[in-house]
């Protein structure tokens, strides 16, 4: 739920909660223990004319995995409500008003363009989060920021972050469930990217962490061996085959329920 198209942060809680699995039950209970305040207060504050301090309102886009930028519209529509001014308010709602122009134009010149931007290209290929969160969203039950948050054992506000990038750049949208996968382009690097270091590098580090699980679906195979140099093209062979054959079983493959990856190396050991 886009919370840049609301000007009242009461209602926006009410609406996220509300289009949160189950319609949001047990969400308010959950929160109330997280922030530490009773669900009556909670309750209260929703309904009346009380408001949430600043630092409730750190806690509560914590809870929710806010991005940065969302957690500072969200500051803003708390400090617009409390503010006891006119003058005040509209200072508030100027800086609101400032955020969501430069979100505009982005949107706009991305539009423009049709494809993903190399500064934005080069931001997705800084981590291997953007890509685990971008084609996640893909498997059932990997929708919302707690749901992504638990599958990838990635904090809620990182999982924000990385969402809130994703939907800028057509690569997810937003829906009334949480979100779905965009329609921006596939990305695919060529050989000869900037961009393709980092790729190989973020997924071979994050291959490492999972060494020492036993997971049945994890598969690590390390080989030093010495051979014949004249046979060299002989095993580039096997391999290239190998990974034609699992790029073509792979577009049959619907995305239902699990994610994989496959990490090849073959080189010279000088």
């Amino acid at each position: 739920m886009d919370i840049f198209g609301h000007s009242d942060y009461k209602l926006y809680l009410e609406e996220k909660i509300e289009n949160m699995p189950r319609k949001g039950r047990g969400v308010k209970k959950a929160l109330s223990e997280y922030v530490g305040f009773q669900t009556a207060y909670l309750s209260k504050v929703l309904g009346a004319g009380a408001h949430f301090s600043l630092e409730q309102g750190l806690k509560i886009a914590a809870f929710f995995g806010l991005s940065h930028l969302e957690s500072k519209f969200f500051f803003l529509l708390i400090q617009k409500q409390r503010a006891g001014t006119v003058q005040l308010k509209n200072h508030f709602q100027k800086e609101m008003d400032e955020i969501k122009a430069v979100r505009l134009d982005l949107k706009k010149r991305l539009k423009v363009k049709g494809e993903i931007a190399k500064s934005d290209e080069s931001r997705y290929y800084s981590s291997w989060h953007y890509a685990a969160v971008h084609l996640g969203l893909l498997i059932e039950g990997r929708q919302t920021i707690a749901e992504i948050s638990e599958a990838l054992r990635l904090p809620k506000s990182v999982v924000g972050e990385v969402l809130e990038f994703l939907v800028t750049i057509g690569l997810a949208r937003a829906n009334r469930s949480g979100f779905e996968i965009g329609p921006g382009h596939p990305l695919h690097l060529s050989k000869n990217s900037p961009e393709i270091f980092k790729h190989h590098a973020n997924w071979r580090v994050h291959a490492l962490g999972t060494l020492d699980t036993s997971e049945p679906s994890n598969l690590h195979y390390t080989s030093v061996a010495s051979i014949a140099k004249k046979d060299i093209p002989k095993f580039m062979e096997i391999f290239l085959k190998c990974i034609e054959q699992y790029r073509a079983t792979l577009t049959e493959s619907a995305p239902e329920d699990t994610m994989q990856v496959l990490c090849m190396d073959f080189y010279n050991l000088k």
